[in-house]
This record gives structure tokens, sequence and C-alpha cells, in this order.
């Protein structure tokens, strides 16, 4: 009989498994979707955080759970990050994502976003191509409004909403507006500011300097914050959750524990042995 159930995929199919599960008395793991954010701070690498970035929106088409869906730069950074990050843009070749829909879906949220006061960054914006129209190229829209749906990350795609905050504290309201997070890039040249931010971030991975390829570790375990699902997955953690222990006792014919209460003259036995162990002298 299935005892466990490891489930990799939406939130929208995670809530159906996580019922069938508890009607059935069968544990599961779900790891759900993410909609993560990457933080840009003001003393980051801009250019190695456009190509981290980058680099972790279009990986697998965009088409991962811990791809990152907003990037929220603080002030003395985005004019920098936004020049490192139009060419790349701009020579990204087209990729091919699992739909026509999720295709047609994440360029119509980045012309909403455009509509809304974004832009796309290299100033052009294809519609899905391919006889399947399933082809799409990735896009990143800048000054884009942190309330319009591609921020938000409604999408399964290599599109991402580039975001300017003026402070940490409004980039972290952002960010905890979405209640979905699997992992969390933060770039910074001080990695030590991390500790302050790592619990507020709200994910189980919080990868610095760095988008995904981290992930790619066997030996770190993903594991689902609120909506983005439960349990661990790989690591040694994951391991020791498929495992159940069982433990087996042993009791000796001769030497067993008493199974009745003791007698008055136990009890002074067992209290004059407490007291000679524990140094306590008696009356």
């Amino acid at each position: 009989p299935l005892d466990h159930l490891v489930f990799t995929g939406s939130t929208a199919v995670g809530r159906t498994i996580a019922a069938w599960g508890a009607a059935n008395l069968v544990a599961t793991t779900l790891e759900l979707s993410g909609r993560d954010s990457a933080f840009v701070l003001d003393d980051a690498d801009a250019v190695l955080a456009a190509k981290s970035l980058w680099n972790g929106v279009t990986m697998h088409s965009g088409q991962t759970c811990m791809a990152p869906r907003r990037i929220l730069v603080m002030p003395r950074a985005y004019e920098a990050f936004v020049a490192a990050l139009a060419p790349l843009v701009a020579g990204a070749a087209p990729r091919r994502v699992i739909s026509a829909a999720a295709a047609e879906r994440c360029y119509d949220l980045c012309a909403q976003a455009a509509a809304s006061g974004g832009r796309s960054v290299t100033g052009v914006m294809e519609r899905p191509t391919g006889g399947d129209c399933r082809s799409l190229r990735p896009m990143a829209i800048v000054d884009c409004g942190a309330e319009t749906a591609l921020a938000r990350g409604e999408h399964f795609g290599p599109v991402v909403a580039v975001v300017a905050v003026r402070s940490l504290d409004e980039a972290l309201a952002i960010h905890e507006e979405c209640d979905q997070h699997l992992s969390c890039s933060l770039f910074t040249r001080k990695p030590g500011r991390v500790r302050e931010l790592v619990l507020r971030l709200g994910a189980t991975n919080v990868l610095v300097n760095d988008s995904v390829l981290p992930t790619g570790s066997a030996a770190v375990g993903i594991g689902g914050v609120a909506a983005s699902g439960w349990g661990m997955t790989r690591g040694a953690e994951g391991l020791m959750a498929m495992t159940r222990p069982v433990y087996v006792s042993q009791s000796g014919s001769r030497v067993r524990l008493p199974m009745m209460p003791p007698t008055p003259k136990e009890e002074r036995a067992l209290d004059w042995i407490v007291g000679l162990l524990h140094g306590r002298k008696r009356p």
C-alpha cells in the first residue's frame, strides 16, 4: 500500500493531492509553485546580478519553480543593472514553452505591464510564433509596477518584471505580498546582510549572488512554504523524510523494570540510593 506520496507541480493540483492524502491518511510531500523574488541591493555587482538572474529567467524556458519572477532593484543599482540586462535580453533566442496558452499568457502579461507604465528593456515585444504558437522570445519589462500581474508572477515562462524600489522595506513588502516562496536571490557585496533578512524572506533556499543554479546540487534540500507546499525533498532532510523509524525494545527475563508501585520499604531504599548518588545527606 502507498504510505507516502511526493508530488512536484502546481499549487492547484497540490491542493487536490493534499485533500486526497488527508482523506486516505497518506502522508504527502508537496513541492509546489514558486513565484520567487530577487533583490538587487544598492551595493550589488550589477553586472553579475544581471547575468545570473537572466540565466535563471531563461533556464528551461523559464519553466522552473524557482525562476525569478520579479527583480526588485534598489536606487543606486538600478541604472547599472538595467544597462547590463539590456544586451542579454536583446541577444536571447526564442524559447519553446509548454503550451501555446502559456506562451500567450507570458506575452499578454508583458503587454499589460507595458501599458501600465513599464517598458520592454529592448524596446521590442514579439507575440508567440511557430506553427503551434509555443515559441516565445524572452522579455524583461523594466520600470514595471509592483501591482501588475507580471510582477506578481502569475506566469510560467521566460519573462520577468524589473521593479524599481525606493528602499529595502518597500522591496520586502512587495515580496511578502506573494504567498509562494521556494527560493530567493539576494545580490550584495556584503553577504553578512543576509542574516538580518533571511527570516523575513520566508524561503527555504536563499541564494546569495546567484540564481537557481545552486539548487541543482543533490545535497541541497527543497522545501515549500505556505502555498509552495510542505515537506522536504532531496538533501539529507529529504532522504530522512522518506523514512519511518522503527524502535525495537527487548527486556531481559531476570532484570526488568518494575510493573507494580514500590512498597514503603522499596521507596525508602530508592530514596537512600538517590541521596547517595546525588550527595544528599539523610536526616
